[in-house]
């Protein structure tokens, strides 16, 4: 559902605490579900809600602005306008209502700058913030804020001429609106009216003149009929303007919204994030404690590292003396370890004599083994030779009992022997 609030107009909403103000409730496919005026407190709720300001609190201008981005030209609106004001800027709230049409500004000026004119709101900062403030103390907080002035179209090169009992105006077809003499009944129109349609560059063609509340005192044709003789341009009376009905488009509109800048409400993201805003930062705790003892870890092992190689050296200092300069504690330590087994014939790594005694094991084992050739390195002992076909069976069998070896056996080119290849990895010492 959508709520439609018409805001009043009151000079200080801090001691309205029991004012009351138009509303409209619409359901889903936008029927008028009931309407009325209340206090905040008796007001419906819905889903959506929106909010109008009166005529009376926006001020329409004119100003040429360069062509650059939109966020740009919203930055440049208070000092676009600053020469137009004859108050302090900075207590002015702008905002940036569209294109205007013609190539003259509401003054009459004729636009001869490349910039094109754009229509400007100004509104009271500190009005808009003690209004929304209001609304807020109950809850109410609007997701658009719209002038009064667009519950009324107007025609292509046609004004339109709204009169209320506390306020009138006229709007022209691009959304620009001159606040007229309030609650004007005259059968001579306003003198404001008759200034802005001498001043405007492009007079419109017609007019078209809406009462508009059930307050407003009843106008006619006849009132029509003498402003068309006074004003010289066919006016015509177009019925009583229905703010229910006519507020329910403004949902739609994509521009014109008066919310902007510091007034430009949270996005729903924006209001999840503000819940999660604790557990943010509880998560953010963990991670530092976890961060700080991971360090910790870190910074313990390293000492651990650094005294276990203070020892190493001493134990190398210890045991070589007469050693020069120390680089590489462990690995000058296996070095000299492996010189010293040589030394004493001790075994050592590369040496010969425990894969030759494997060796000569196998042979034992297979009697029917001949011996052609063996080859021993540092990690293998490689043993090249022949075997008759009865003993096969006897040699597999003992390699296959032996550790770390391996046999591959060729096919002979002629007779009953065959070539072998046993491999025997050595165990090494490191």
């Amino acid at each position: 559902m959508l709520l439609i609030i018409n805001l009043p107009d009151l000079a200080n909403f801090r001691a309205a605490d029991n004012a009351a103000a138009y509303w409209s409730l619409f359901d889903a496919k936008g029927y008028l579900l009931r309407s009325g005026r209340d206090t905040l407190s008796n007001i419906p709720r819905a889903e959506k809600l929106i909010a109008t300001v009166p005529a009376s609190r926006i001020v329409f201008m004119e100003t040429p602005l360069p062509q650059v981005s939109h966020t740009r030209r919203e930055a440049l609106l208070r000092y676009a306008i600053e020469d137009k004001l004859t108050i302090d800027p900075e207590t002015i709230h702008a905002v940036l209502l569209g294109l205007a049409d013609g190539k003259s500004d509401a003054t009459g000026s004729v636009k001869t700058s490349a910039a094109p004119n754009y229509i400007v709101g100004a509104l009271d900062r500190d009005w808009v913030r003690s209004a929304l403030a209001w609304l807020g103390s109950a809850k109410l907080n609007p997701r658009a804020v719209f002038a009064e002035t667009e519950i009324v179209a107007a025609a292509v090169n046609e004004w339109a001429i709204v009169i209320g009992k506390n306020q009138s105006y006229a709007k022209r077809h691009d959304g620009f609106a001159y606040s007229l003499d309030s609650g004007t009944t005259s059968m001579q129109p306003p003198f404001a009216l008759s200034l802005a349609l001498r001043e405007v560059a492009n007079p419109p063609t017609a007019l078209a003149i809406y009462t508009v509340g059930d307050e407003a005192t009843p106008i006619n044709a006849a009132l029509a009929n003498q402003w068309q003789q006074a004003l010289k341009i066919p006016t015509r009376f177009a019925g009583q303007l229905n703010l229910a009905q006519s507020g329910m488009h403004l949902w739609q509109r994509k521009d014109g919204n008066l919310l902007t800048g510091e007034f430009k409400p949270h996005s729903a993201g924006a209001s999840w994030a503000g819940h999660l805003q604790p557990v943010t930062w509880l998560l953010a705790a963990l991670f530092s404690l976890q961060l700080l003892f991971s360090v910790a870890d870190w910074r313990q092992l390293d000492w651990q590292r650094i005294a276990l190689e203070g020892e190493m050296r001493q134990l190398f200092q210890t045991a070589f003396p007469k050693a020069l300069a120390i680089v590489d504690a462990p690995l000058q330590l296996k070095r000299n370890l492996e010189s010293l087994k040589r030394e004493r014939g001790l075994r050592h790594r590369g040496d010969p004599r425990p894969a030759l005694a494997h060796l000569a094991n196998l042979a034992k084992a297979a009697p029917g083994l001949v011996i052609g050739e063996i080859s021993v390195t540092e990690t293998s002992a490689i043993l090249v030779g022949s075997v008759d076909r009865d003993a096969e069976h006897q040699l597999r069998q003992a390699v296959s009992e032996m550790p770390n070896a391996s046999l591959e056996i060729k096919p002979p080119k002629n007779g009953d022997t065959q070539n072998i290849i046993i491999t025997l990895t050595t165990a090494t010492d490191t």
